[in-house]
C-alpha cells in the first residue's frame, strides 16, 4: 500500500511542474507578441507619450517653448540712408583751396582728400526671442530688438563754418587791407586741407522693435534645428523720432547642447522704412542690413 501512495505524490509533483512551464513559456511568448509602443500598434503617440517611455526630448517640436537671447552685429548696408553716409563728402579739391590755394597747396589737397577714410555705418544691439512649436516643423512667436547706429570718420569740423566768424571779424576790426584779406583766406584753406585728418565717430540711428516672428524648421527632435524665419516688426527711432516698419528674413540654426540648453547663430537680412513728419523736416528714409546674430537659449 505504501508503493502506490508514494507514486501518486509523485505523479502530481511531476503534473505540477510540467503545468508551471508551459504556463511560463505561454506568457512569456504572449508579451513578444504585443506591440511595444503605439506606433507599432498603428497610433500615434503624443511628446508626453514619448517622454514617459523615455524618447527624444532634444530639439524642436510641437508644444515645446524656446527663449532666447542674442547679440546682432551688422556687416553690410545699403538704401538711402546708408547712401547718404557714403556720399556725405567727395574727394575733390575744397571749394577755397581750389579758389585761393598755391599749387602746392593744392596738390597736398588733392592728395589728403583723395586717400581720406570715408564715412563707415557700423551696428550692434540685442534681441530677447520668444517662440513656440504649433507643429514639429512649425513656430510662432515675437521678438524684442534694440540696434544702435554709429558713423565712423565723420569729419570733426568744417571749415566753411569758420567763414562768417572771419568775415565778422574782419568788418569788426575797420580793416580791409587785402593782407588781411589774404590772411583770412589762407587761414580757411590750411582748415580746409586737414578737415579729413580730424575725424570722430557719431551715433546715427537707435532702432526699437517689437517683431512677430513665422520660423519653418527642418528637423526635430535633432541636436541640431536648421530655420528659415520671417518677421516683420513695427517699433521707433529715437534719434529722428520717426516710425518704423521692419521685415526680414533670417536663415540659421540651434545647436542643443543638452535637451534644455542651445546655441544658435543666424544670418539675418532686414529692412527698415522710417517715417516721420514731426518738426520741419519730413523723414521717408529706408535702410537694408545684413547682419549676423548668435546667442544662447533654453527650451522648455
Amino acid at each position: 500500500m505504501l508503493i502506490p501512495v508514494r507514486f501518486n505524490w509523485w505523479a502530481i509533483l511531476v503534473t505540477g511542474l510540467i503545468m508551471l512551464t508551459t504556463g511560463t513559456i505561454q506568457a512569456q511568448t504572449g508579451d513578444e507578441s504585443q506591440p511595444d509602443t503605439a506606433e507599432e500598434n498603428g497610433t500615434e503617440e503624443s511628446d508626453v507619450e514619448v517622454n514617459e517611455r523615455g524618447g527624444s526630448t532634444i530639439g524642436f517640436y510641437d508644444g515645446r517653448l524656446l527663449l532666447e537671447l542674442k547679440g546682432v552685429v551688422g556687416l553690410n548696408f545699403a538704401g538711402a540712408a546708408a547712401g547718404d553716409i557714403e556720399n556725405l563728402y567727395q574727394p575733390d579739391i575744397p571749394f577755397f583751396t581750389y579758389l585761393y590755394g598755391s599749387d602746392s597747396q593744392k596738390l597736398l589737397a588733392n592728395t589728403i582728400y583723395s586717400s581720406a577714410e570715408q564715412p563707415e555705418l557700423s551696428s550692434g544691439g540685442g534681441t530677447f526671442m520668444l517662440e513656440y512649436g504649433v507643429l514639429d516643423w512649425l513656430g510662432l512667436g515675437f521678438a524684442l530688438q534694440h540696434e544702435a547706429y554709429k558713423v565712423k570718420n565723420i569729419r570733426s569740423f568744417d571749415p566753411t563754418l569758420f567763414l562768417p566768424l572771419a568775415l565778422t571779424s574782419q568788418i569788426s576790426s575797420g580793416s580791409s587791407s587785402s593782407t588781411t584779406s589774404q590772411t583770412l583766406l589762407q587761414t580757411l584753406v590750411n582748415l580746409e586741407i586737414i578737415a579729413p585728418l580730424q575725424t570722430g565717430t557719431v551715433d546715427f540711428l537707435k532702432i526699437n522693435t517689437l517683431d512677430f516672428i513665422l520660423a519653418f524648421h527642418f528637423l526635430d527632435r535633432s541636436f541640431l534645428d536648421p530655420f528659415i524665419r520671417v518677421n516683420l516688426g513695427f517699433g521707433q527711432e529715437s534719434e529722428l523720432d520717426a516710425n518704423v516698419l521692419h521685415v526680414g528674413a533670417t536663415l540659421g540654426t540651434r545647436v542643443f547642447l543638452t535637451d534644455d540648453f542651445y546655441l544658435t547663430i543666424e544670418g539675418d537680412y532686414s529692412r527698415y522704412y522710417l517715417e516721420s513728419n514731426r518738426g520741419d523736416a519730413e523723414i521717408n528714409e529706408n535702410l537694408d542690413e545684413s547682419s549676423v546674430r548668435v546667442g544662447l537659449g533654453y527650451a522648455f
